[in-house]
């Protein structure tokens, strides 16, 4: 398994100082791995703080529950997260995130999808978007939810084909992995997972970071994430 991400400044963040408003967390260890991608809405006076803890808080939770002999229980997660956010003291006049995550044991999986993120997903039979960006949640698909009926997010469990590979484009840059009219997975992801098979982790990463410094960043106003999530 490999994971390897770059997070970059958009055009809006000029100064290139201060806090990415992008998040991204991740856990590996003993043929277990969980990745998590949030971005933050920077309107808010607690956006960037509260998309950290959206990445980091459900990378502990996937370590405590789907990495584990348990379950993973979706009712559990969302009560859990809304409780958590309201102890942190994040609520919709403060804060507006997305969040996406996959999890990994063995060769089964679960993801989750909430906002204007989006996901492709490849394997040797071929790539295709595996979630879409939700943009019904207020500006540009951010949200935060204050209870477990206003969280629309979508969740998903496998089993994982041999070469799989999980793309995550959040924010503004999503709309460049995939054709919006067709549905279908851009060019872009076919060389991403070619180089998430070719190259070690490392170096993954920074490929990811060079593309999104020097071309990606030019093409989105607000700060970004790039992620990779790959199974041989």
């Amino acid at each position: 398994m490999k994971i390897a991400y770059a997070k970059a400044f958009g055009k809006k963040h000029s100064d290139q100082s201060g806090i990415c408003s992008s998040s991204v967390s991740s856990y590996k260890e003993d043929g277990s791995a969980a990745l998590a991608v949030s971005d933050a809405d920077t309107a808010y006076e607690k956006g960037a703080e509260c998309a950290a803890f959206l990445s980091q808080w459900s990378v502990s939770y996937l370590r405590e529950s789907a990495l584990k002999d348990q379950d993973f229980d979706e009712e559990d997660f969302k009560d859990r997260l809304i409780m958590a956010l309201n102890e942190n003291g994040f609520t919709k006049s403060n804060s507006a995130a997305d969040l996406m995550f996959i999890a990994v044991k063995k060769d089964r999986y679960v993801s989750g999808h909430m906002g204007s993120g989006a996901i492709m997903a490849g394997s040797e039979g071929g790539i295709g978007v595996f979630a879409f960006p939700d943009s019904s949640e207020g500006t540009a698909g951010y949200c935060l939810p204050s209870d477990k009926d206003d969280m629309h997010m979508t969740f998903e469990k496998g089993v994982l084909k041999k070469c799989s590979c999980f793309m995550f484009a959040s924010g503004a840059i999503s709309r460049m992995f995939y054709d919006k009219d067709s549905h279908a997975a851009a060019a872009a992801c076919v060389k991403l997972m070619q180089w998430a098979i070719d190259y070690p982790e490392n170096t993954l990463a920074g490929i990811l970071q060079e593309n999104a410094d020097e071309i990606l960043s030019a093409y989105s106003k607000g700060d970004f994430s790039l992620a990779l999530f790959y199974y041989d």
